[in-house]
């Protein structure tokens, strides 16, 4: 586990410039700020996340593409496809538990459990949509790859269970109380959890490295 750890976090480090930028927009969008930009800040956000997934893939395992517009080319619709296929049930099971829940807390606490739990259970699924250039293939196989590696996983699982309940103590605190210090609180919340995020991601991609090699016959 430590070694995992430092190899990830040391695979993450070169890219902080950009790991800020992902936790700014990250904030600008999920809290409706500067509303009339928000089409900008998303699209500029979604390829500054696939840039830093890009770019870790090829720290982690040399002969990927570094270029810029080739990880945008090759990865950027399997990117998108699959975080809508991960992200459309947990929409869902949010607008069904909001006319169910009387307070926001409740409901940020239900919506923190349930982006949780799909964001554990995917934990290898955007490594292998990296990998492979695929999206529900890499979903699928990245929840079978888990469920047969749940014990060298849970410490993967901690990491992403903590970027949320971070992105969701910000998010709180901001909608309580909107003012400058809760901004920069949930600014901080923001860009720690997406450098988490980001370790979590290189943290899977070497299990599923290791993995191959060990492995010759192995598919992700």
């Amino acid at each position: 586990m430590k070694r995992g750890l430092r190899d990830a976090i040391d695979a993450v480090n070169p890219f902080w410039p950009l790991v800020i930028c992902v936790g700014f927009g990250g904030v600008i969008a999920s809290n409706r700020i500067w509303q009339e930009f928000l089409v900008l800040d998303l699209i500029i956000t979604l390829s500054i996340t696939i840039l830093v997934y890009g770019r870790i893939v090829f720290y982690m395992a040399p002969g990927s593409s570094s270029s810029s517009w080739t990880i945008l080319k090759e990865n950027g619709l399997n990117y998108v496809i699959a975080i809508a296929i991960i992200g459309s049930p947990q929409i869902a099971l949010r607008v069904l538990l909001a006319g169910h829940l009387n307070t926001l807390f409740m409901y940020v606490v239900f919506g923190t459990l349930i982006s949780s739990v799909f964001g554990v259970l995917t934990i290898y699924a955007l490594p292998i949509v990296f990998l492979k250039n695929s999206s529900l293939a890499a979903i699928l196989a990245g929840v079978t790859y888990l469920s047969r590696n749940l014990a060298a996983s849970s410490w993967i699982a901690g990491i992403v269970v903590i970027t949320h309940v971070l992105a969701a103590a910000g998010a709180l605190v901001f909608r309580v109380e909107a003012t400058p210090w809760s901004f920069v609180f949930v600014l901080a919340t923001a860009v720690v959890g997406a450098f988490l995020s980001f370790v979590a991601f290189a943290a899977a991609l070497r299990i599923l490295l290791e993995s191959a090699e060990q492995e010759p016959g192995f598919h992700a």
